[in-house]
């Protein structure tokens, strides 16, 4: 998740700054990987990258989030611990 989130805004996005953010909450380990590059195409926000992150995801029982809010895009996902 971390990888290809890194690798899409350095390939992607043209941004100035990226963050990476990881914790462990309760049962969870929550990802989020932010950018304030150029967004996404409201027309075609998925590409096959962002689709195999969220089949990964959703293989693994967690949930995943991609969006553009406030000048950013947004990539974030919540695993369980435990499969």
């Amino acid at each position: 998740m971390i990888q290809k989130g890194v690798t899409n805004v350095l390939w992607h996005a043209n941004a100035h700054a990226l963050r990476v953010w990881a914790s462990l909450e309760d049962a969870h380990v929550a990802v989020e990987i932010s950018d304030d590059g150029d967004g996404f195409p409201p027309s075609q926000p998925f590409g096959r990258g962002l689709t195999g992150m969220h089949e990964r995801v959703r293989a693994l029982s967690g949930t995943f989030e991609f969006k553009r809010e406030n000048g950013r895009t947004y990539v974030r996902c919540r695993l369980p611990t435990t499969v």
